[in-house]
């Protein structure tokens, strides 16, 4: 491994979750919640937080076919809400 890519690859193996610990409906909660942070902790656009989430639900997914997750949990945010009627 070249020398300039080793402190990265430590930093990335003391920073990062095991996917499994995503099954942890606790640690999922924060990990979603702090998708919709900038690094500064304030409120992410929401296309930036739309784009960040469709990232974390394709590893979920990666998690599932691996086996290392058992089921994706939906809240149901996902559904289609039928229109607000008008007055």
């Amino acid at each position: 491994m070249p020398a300039e890519l080793a402190s990265t690859l430590r930093v990335l193996q003391k920073c990062t979750l095991p996917l499994a610990a995503m099954a942890d409906p606790i640690v999922a909660r924060g990990v979603s919640d702090a998708l919709g942070l900038t690094l500064d902790q304030r409120a992410a656009a929401a296309d930036t937080s739309a784009r960040r989430r469709r990232g974390l639900n394709t590893a979920l997914e990666y998690g599932v076919d691996l086996g290392e997750l058992k089921q994706i949990r939906s809240n149901g945010s996902n559904r289609k809400r039928s229109p607000k009627m008008m007055p």
